[in-house]
Protein backbone atom coordinates (compact mmCIF):
# COMPACT_ATOMS: atom_id res chain seq x y z
CA UNK A 1 0.00 0.00 0.00
CA UNK A 2 1.33 3.46 -0.91
CA UNK A 3 0.36 6.98 0.17
CA UNK A 4 -2.72 5.56 1.88
CA UNK A 5 -4.05 4.28 -1.46
CA UNK A 6 -6.52 1.41 -1.19
CA UNK A 7 -5.37 -0.03 -4.53
CA UNK A 8 -2.22 -2.14 -4.05
CA UNK A 9 0.36 -2.56 -6.82
CA UNK A 10 1.18 -6.10 -7.92
CA UNK A 11 4.96 -5.94 -8.29
CA UNK A 12 7.12 -5.79 -11.40
CA UNK A 13 5.69 -6.45 -14.83
CA UNK A 14 1.96 -6.10 -14.39
CA UNK A 15 0.29 -2.81 -13.48
CA UNK A 16 2.66 0.11 -14.05
CA UNK A 17 0.47 2.91 -12.67
CA UNK A 18 -3.09 3.89 -11.89
CA UNK A 19 -5.07 7.11 -11.78
CA UNK A 20 -8.50 8.55 -11.04
CA UNK A 21 -10.48 11.08 -13.01
CA UNK A 22 -9.61 14.58 -11.76
CA UNK A 23 -7.43 12.90 -9.14
CA UNK A 24 -3.93 11.61 -8.46
CA UNK A 25 -1.60 9.41 -10.50
CA UNK A 26 0.43 6.70 -8.73
CA UNK A 27 3.42 4.93 -10.32
CA UNK A 28 4.73 1.53 -9.23
CA UNK A 29 8.23 1.89 -7.75
CA UNK A 30 8.98 -1.75 -8.63
CA UNK A 31 8.97 -0.94 -12.35
CA UNK A 32 12.07 0.14 -14.25
CA UNK A 33 10.99 3.47 -15.73
CA UNK A 34 13.29 5.17 -18.23
CA UNK A 35 13.38 8.50 -20.10
CA UNK A 36 12.15 8.74 -23.71
CA UNK A 37 14.16 7.04 -26.47
CA UNK A 38 15.74 4.46 -24.14
CA UNK A 39 15.22 0.93 -25.49
CA UNK A 40 15.44 -1.15 -22.31
CA UNK A 41 12.82 -0.29 -19.73
CA UNK A 42 9.37 1.23 -19.49
CA UNK A 43 8.86 4.71 -20.92
CA UNK A 44 7.81 6.93 -18.04
CA UNK A 45 6.51 9.53 -20.49
CA UNK A 46 4.32 7.03 -22.33
CA UNK A 47 2.82 5.66 -19.11
CA UNK A 48 2.32 9.18 -17.72
CA UNK A 49 0.48 10.38 -20.84
CA UNK A 50 -1.79 7.34 -20.65
CA UNK A 51 -2.61 7.99 -16.99
CA UNK A 52 -3.12 11.72 -17.62
CA UNK A 53 -5.71 10.64 -20.18
CA UNK A 54 -7.59 8.85 -17.40
CA UNK A 55 -7.36 11.92 -15.15
CA UNK A 56 -8.88 13.99 -17.95
CA UNK A 57 -11.74 11.52 -18.33
CA UNK A 58 -10.64 9.16 -21.12
CA UNK A 59 -11.24 5.41 -20.98
CA UNK A 60 -9.22 2.64 -22.63
CA UNK A 61 -9.50 2.49 -26.42
CA UNK A 62 -8.69 -0.59 -28.49
CA UNK A 63 -7.22 1.46 -31.31
CA UNK A 64 -3.74 0.80 -32.70
CA UNK A 65 -1.40 3.68 -31.84
CA UNK A 66 -3.73 5.32 -29.32
CA UNK A 67 -2.14 6.52 -26.09
CA UNK A 68 -5.17 5.00 -24.34
CA UNK A 69 -4.57 1.40 -25.44
CA UNK A 70 -5.09 -0.85 -22.40
CA UNK A 71 -1.76 -2.67 -22.84
CA UNK A 72 1.76 -1.25 -22.91
CA UNK A 73 3.58 -1.93 -26.20
CA UNK A 74 7.37 -1.90 -25.65
CA UNK A 75 8.21 -1.75 -29.35
CA UNK A 76 6.83 1.76 -29.66
CA UNK A 77 8.10 4.15 -26.99
CA UNK A 78 7.20 7.32 -28.91
CA UNK A 79 4.21 9.32 -27.72
CA UNK A 80 1.95 11.11 -30.17
CA UNK A 81 -1.78 11.68 -29.98
CA UNK A 82 -3.71 9.99 -32.77
CA UNK A 83 -6.80 11.41 -34.42
CA UNK A 84 -8.86 9.08 -32.21
CA UNK A 85 -7.18 10.48 -29.08
CA UNK A 86 -7.76 14.06 -30.19
CA UNK A 87 -11.39 13.44 -31.07
CA UNK A 88 -11.99 11.78 -27.70
CA UNK A 89 -10.53 14.61 -25.64
CA UNK A 90 -12.22 17.27 -27.80
CA UNK A 91 -15.54 15.54 -27.25
CA UNK A 92 -15.09 16.24 -23.53
CA UNK A 93 -13.46 19.68 -23.56
CA UNK A 94 -14.29 21.09 -26.99
CA UNK A 95 -12.13 22.16 -29.92
CA UNK A 96 -9.74 25.04 -30.32
CA UNK A 97 -11.60 27.60 -32.44
CA UNK A 98 -8.90 29.23 -34.51
CA UNK A 99 -6.22 31.65 -33.43
CA UNK A 100 -6.27 33.92 -30.40
CA UNK A 101 -6.96 37.64 -30.71
CA UNK A 102 -3.96 38.44 -28.56
CA UNK A 103 -1.52 36.70 -26.22
CA UNK A 104 0.65 38.50 -23.69
CA UNK A 105 2.77 38.19 -20.56
CA UNK A 106 1.89 40.47 -17.68
CA UNK A 107 3.66 41.25 -14.42
CA UNK A 108 1.28 42.72 -11.88
CA UNK A 109 1.11 43.32 -8.14
CA UNK A 110 -1.81 42.17 -6.06
CA UNK A 111 -3.71 44.47 -3.74
CA UNK A 112 -4.49 43.05 -0.30
CA UNK A 113 -7.83 43.43 1.47
CA UNK A 114 -6.32 46.08 3.76
CA UNK A 115 -5.25 48.16 0.76
CA UNK A 116 -1.55 47.33 0.96
CA UNK A 117 0.34 46.05 -2.08
CA UNK A 118 1.32 42.38 -2.01
CA UNK A 119 3.41 40.04 -4.13
CA UNK A 120 4.19 40.34 -7.82
CA UNK A 121 2.63 37.81 -10.20
CA UNK A 122 3.83 36.79 -13.65
CA UNK A 123 1.22 35.12 -15.85
CA UNK A 124 0.51 34.62 -19.54
CA UNK A 125 -2.93 35.49 -20.91
CA UNK A 126 -4.71 34.17 -23.99
CA UNK A 127 -7.66 36.21 -25.35
CA UNK A 128 -10.15 34.84 -27.85
CA UNK A 129 -13.40 36.64 -28.68
CA UNK A 130 -15.09 37.32 -25.32
CA UNK A 131 -13.12 34.68 -23.34
CA UNK A 132 -9.66 34.43 -21.83
CA UNK A 133 -7.32 31.89 -20.27
CA UNK A 134 -4.66 32.62 -17.66
CA UNK A 135 -1.53 30.44 -17.67
CA UNK A 136 0.13 30.28 -14.26
CA UNK A 137 3.82 30.29 -15.15
CA UNK A 138 4.99 29.46 -11.64
CA UNK A 139 2.78 26.36 -11.52
CA UNK A 140 3.21 25.55 -15.23
CA UNK A 141 -0.52 25.10 -15.81
CA UNK A 142 -3.69 26.86 -16.93
CA UNK A 143 -5.74 28.26 -14.08
CA UNK A 144 -8.47 25.86 -12.97
CA UNK A 145 -11.87 26.82 -14.35
CA UNK A 146 -10.64 28.77 -17.38
CA UNK A 147 -11.70 30.08 -19.80
CA UNK A 148 -13.83 32.79 -18.25
CA UNK A 149 -15.42 35.84 -19.82
CA UNK A 150 -13.40 39.01 -20.27
CA UNK A 151 -16.08 41.01 -18.48
CA UNK A 152 -15.57 38.91 -15.34
CA UNK A 153 -11.80 39.30 -15.19
CA UNK A 154 -11.07 42.66 -16.81
CA UNK A 155 -13.22 45.60 -15.82
CA UNK A 156 -13.81 48.56 -18.09
CA UNK A 157 -12.15 47.32 -21.29
CA UNK A 158 -14.09 46.08 -24.36
CA UNK A 159 -15.70 42.72 -23.66
CA UNK A 160 -14.53 40.98 -26.84
CA UNK A 161 -11.99 40.94 -29.67
CA UNK A 162 -9.09 42.82 -28.09
CA UNK A 163 -6.49 43.59 -30.78
CA UNK A 164 -3.37 44.14 -28.69
CA UNK A 165 -1.84 44.61 -25.25
CA UNK A 166 1.37 46.30 -24.13
CA UNK A 167 2.92 46.77 -20.71
CA UNK A 168 5.32 49.71 -20.50
CA UNK A 169 7.37 48.87 -17.42
CA UNK A 170 10.45 50.94 -16.55
CA UNK A 171 11.98 52.43 -13.41
CA UNK A 172 9.61 55.40 -13.56
CA UNK A 173 6.69 54.15 -15.68
CA UNK A 174 4.14 51.37 -15.33
CA UNK A 175 1.48 51.59 -18.05
CA UNK A 176 -0.82 48.76 -19.10
CA UNK A 177 -2.66 49.42 -22.37
CA UNK A 178 -5.33 47.53 -24.33
CA UNK A 179 -6.11 48.30 -27.98
CA UNK A 180 -9.26 47.69 -30.00
CA UNK A 181 -10.21 49.26 -33.29
CA UNK A 182 -9.14 52.90 -33.36
CA UNK A 183 -9.03 53.31 -29.57
CA UNK A 184 -7.00 52.22 -26.57
CA UNK A 185 -7.58 51.91 -22.83
CA UNK A 186 -5.16 52.28 -19.93
CA UNK A 187 -5.63 49.69 -17.19
CA UNK A 188 -5.19 50.32 -13.46
CA UNK A 189 -3.66 47.03 -12.30
CA UNK A 190 -3.76 47.98 -8.62
CA UNK A 191 -7.51 48.62 -8.57
CA UNK A 192 -8.19 46.07 -11.34
CA UNK A 193 -10.14 48.33 -13.69
CA UNK A 194 -9.64 50.54 -16.70
CA UNK A 195 -9.04 54.21 -16.06
CA UNK A 196 -11.77 56.67 -16.92
CA UNK A 197 -9.19 59.38 -16.26
CA UNK A 198 -5.57 58.57 -15.42
CA UNK A 199 -3.30 60.50 -13.00
CA UNK A 200 -1.97 62.56 -15.92
CA UNK A 201 -5.48 63.79 -16.76
CA UNK A 202 -6.03 61.76 -19.96
CA UNK A 203 -9.52 60.32 -20.40
CA UNK A 204 -10.23 56.86 -21.83
CA UNK A 205 -10.91 55.32 -24.22
CA UNK A 206 -8.53 57.48 -26.20
CA UNK A 207 -7.94 57.55 -29.99
CA UNK A 208 -4.77 55.71 -31.00
CA UNK A 209 -3.86 58.59 -33.32
CA UNK A 210 -3.96 60.97 -30.37
CA UNK A 211 -1.79 58.93 -28.03
CA UNK A 212 0.55 57.57 -30.71
CA UNK A 213 0.97 60.11 -33.53
CA UNK A 214 1.84 58.45 -36.81
CA UNK A 215 -0.19 55.30 -36.18
CA UNK A 216 -3.05 56.11 -38.51
CA UNK A 217 -5.29 53.04 -38.47
CA UNK A 218 -6.36 49.98 -36.55
CA UNK A 219 -3.62 47.51 -35.62
CA UNK A 220 -3.28 43.74 -35.45
CA UNK A 221 -0.88 43.63 -32.52
CA UNK A 222 1.73 45.67 -30.66
CA UNK A 223 4.96 44.97 -28.81
CA UNK A 224 6.94 46.95 -26.24
CA UNK A 225 10.69 46.30 -26.33
CA UNK A 226 12.19 46.89 -22.89
CA UNK A 227 15.70 46.90 -24.36
CA UNK A 228 15.24 50.16 -26.26
CA UNK A 229 11.91 51.35 -24.78
CA UNK A 230 10.23 51.44 -28.20
CA UNK A 231 6.68 50.35 -29.04
CA UNK A 232 6.19 48.45 -32.30
CA UNK A 233 2.78 48.36 -33.97
CA UNK A 234 1.94 45.69 -36.54
CA UNK A 235 -0.75 45.51 -39.17
CA UNK A 236 -1.28 42.98 -41.93
CA UNK A 237 -0.60 44.62 -45.27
Amino acid sequence: RHLGCAQVFDGMGQEFAHAWQLGDIHFDDDEHFVPPNIEHGISLLKVAVHEIGHVLGLSHMNQMGSVMQPNYIPANSEVELTRVDRNAIQKIYGKCEGRFNTVFDWVWREKKANGELGNYHFNTYFFRNSWYWMYENRSNRTRYGDPIQLSAGWHGIPQSNIDAFIHIWTWDKDYTLFFKGTQYWRYDSVNDMAYVEDPQGYRYPRPITEGFPGVFSTIDTAYYDRRNHNIYFFRES
